[in-house]
């Protein structure tokens, strides 16, 4: 089964932040190359999210996440697609790019301030990387 057919078996429920709890620290220490790599990241999407504290928040957070290393995939893949998509654009406002992190999460198209069009660009652009 794919991650799509998975995505439509599962049952979506939507939790505030504030009631979600950090997991524990699983990792004390990341590789010195991937500490690298999640710097370049957090660089790379500056202000289509932001967990906080800097690169100490990015970092806390792999450090709490089972596999440090997928997950880093996984956020490398959403910084070049939103590379690509704003290669060319004039910058978003803040409301705009937390929508495009909301389409790269979920893939969902609902967007009050994207246009339809720029919602479909950048979907596009995150399955073709």
């Amino acid at each position: 089964m794919n991650r799509h057919e998975r995505r439509k078996q599962a049952v979506l429920e939507r939790v505030a932040l504030k009631d979600i709890d950090d997991g524990p620290i699983r990792h004390l220490t990341l590789p010195p190359l991937l500490v690298q790599r999640i710097q370049l990241l957090s660089q790379t999407i500056q202000g289509l999210y932001d967990p906080g504290d800097g690169i100490a928040g990015w970092l806390e957070g792999f450090q709490r996440d089972l596999d440090p290393e997928s997950e880093v995939l996984i956020w490398e893949r959403i910084a070049r697609a939103f590379t690509q998509f704003m290669e060319g654009r004039e910058p978003l406002l803040p409301d705009a790019r937390r929508e495009l992190l909301g389409i790269a999460l979920t893939e969902e198209l609902s967007c009050k301030h994207l246009s339809p069009a720029d919602a479909q660009a950048f979907l596009d652009a995150l399955r073709s990387v």
